[in-house]
């Protein structure tokens, strides 16, 4: 395999399924400093510092209808957000403590899920497609440095590295297809996807280094070809997990850069991840230089993988902390001055001393423009020993 350098889900699982250092992030890893001391602290929930709770809505989850729901079914106004359809879904996943009314977690069942190594799933915001990436190798011995191949193969598979694939239900059932962005090479990985409201914009993550941000357009219903964007949104150190806003005019992502600017990267290869979540916007014909998200999204220990909702309110990330070792999904609500304060955990699974059959670990989430569905990636131990990677979802 000439791309070793595989990031995404599992570079991350690596680490949270690992001992957690104490403190706060590395001396070397760049901080939000912004003006208010309680920025990433707990204290914004109501939560002492050195607690970690699982967010509750406050509502009483009855199984009925909201009427809500119920206007939409009656010929309410379905402009936006439309009322996203309900997925065909499989076992059930255990192991899994949800806050703020999500429940019912499920595996995503076959052709969606093989036994292989799915990853870096989004959801359209209409919740009709579903973007995700797929890999030949056996995730657990790639971790060792070992590239072993063992995951089946899927049709239009350019090789055993990560190609990009999308998956919709018109039928009730699940269809994939490999998309017309991969890369000929069979050996080179493209995943971390996200697209614009009207999924005529992906960015996508494309591993031919360090890995760089891609964006391909849609031309009469087919995807153009991939183009690179510019310094300083791509540098020299890994650039991961891109998201678009609605309008596809700004793009999130994390990077491993020590500035903004990429000038230095920082040294993931020994000390583990380090990433520091940025957004850069497109106007007047170019990119600006990222900024880094202000607020909590850049205060855990370890954060990546960053889901801004359509209007900005919300800040999703996977996050890593002392007191939350096993990656958990915190979310953070914009204020006026442009910050992102508390950290609520939306989502927590049970980390290295999960028993076999029981979500060890999860990232990479996604919601339906509504609020009805979260997709998001989860790793267990089934019961063979085997490491398992693949995409669930929650419900409202």
């Amino acid at each position: 395999m000439k791309n070793s350098r595989v990031s995404f889900f599992l570079f991350a699982l690596a680490v949270s399924l690992s001992a957690c250092h104490e403190g706060g992030p590395p001396a070397d890893t760049p901080t939000d400093t912004g003006p208010s001391a309680d920025v990433g602290g707990i204290g914004d929930t109501g939560v002492p510092a050195d607690a970690v709770s699982i967010a509750d809505s406050g509502k009483e989850d009855t199984g009925a209808e909201s009427e809500e729901d119920a206007g939409r079914d009656a010929g309410a106004d379905v402009s936006w957000p439309p009322r996203a359809p309900e997925p065909p879904v499989g076992r059930e996943l255990l192991g899994i403590a949800f806050g703020d009314g999500w429940t019912d977690p499920r595996e995503l069942p076959s052709p969606v899920s093989t036994g292989g190594w799915e990853d870096s799933a989004y959801i359209s915001a209409d919740g009709t497609t579903l973007y995700f990436g797929y890999s030949r190798y056996n995730a657990e011995e790639l971790m060792q440095g070992n590239p072993v191949i063992d995951g089946p193969d899927r049709p239009g598979q350019k090789g055993p590295a990560f190609d990009i694939y999308d998956a919709t239900f018109p039928g009730g059932q699940w269809t994939v297809t490999n998309s017309a962005v991969n890369h000929p090479n069979p050996d080179l990985h493209e995943a971390a996807i996200g697209v614009n409201r009207d999924q005529s914009v992906m960015a996508f993550i494309r591993f031919d280094g360090s890995g760089d941000i891609y964006l391909s357009r849609k031309d009469a219903g087919e995807w153009g070809a991939p183009e690179k964007l510019p310094s300083p949104v791509n540098t020299s150190c890994a650039e991961d997990n891109a998201h678009l806003s609605p309008d596809g005019l700004t793009v999130y992502f994390d990077s491993s850069r020590a500035d903004a600017q990429g000038s230095l990267c920082l040294d993931e290869k020994t000390n583990g991840l380090k990433r520091t979540i940025y957004r850069s916007r497109f106007a007047g014909g170019a990119w600006s230089a990222p900024d880094s998200l202000k607020g909590s999204p850049n205060a855990t220990q370890i954060r990546w993988q960053v889901f801004v909702t359509e209007d900005e309110a919300e800040a999703y990330w996977t996050g890593i902390d002392p007191d939350c070792p096993q990656s958990c999904i915190f979310r953070a609500k914009k204020q006026a001055d442009g910050r992102y304060a508390g950290r609520d955990v939306i989502a927590k699974a049970g980390g290295s001393g999960a028993p076999a059959g029981q979500v060890a670990g999860l990232g990479e989430v996604s919601f339906t423009a509504d609020g009805r569905f979260m997709y998001f990636v989860f790793a267990e131990k089934t019961s063979e020993g085997k490491l398992q990677i693949s995409v669930g979802v929650a419900r409202k």
